[in-house]
């Protein structure tokens, strides 16, 4: 069972929000899709490799374009 107090995470990409994360979500509980979770690790990624910041939204726009996933994550 889900609480207030918790942070739940979910590694897949599609559906954006899973039956897991909405569970969660019904229950108060904080969530972390799977897009959200490669969206972090790809901007930190190119930070990384480029000595260059990134904005988060221009990878979840390319995300967007690409899927054509208009939900937001």
């Amino acid at each position: 069972s889900f609480t207030k107090d918790m942070l739940v995470m979910d590694c897949v990409y599609a559906p954006a929000r899973t039956k897991l994360l909405l569970d969660a979500e019904m229950a108060g509980a904080h969530t972390v899709g799977g897009i959200e979770m490669f969206i972090g690790q790809a901007a930190k990624q190119i930070e990384l490799w480029s000595q260059r910041d990134i904005n988060p939204n221009h990878i979840r726009e390319i995300i967007s374009q690409r899927t054509h996933n208009t939900e937001t994550p």
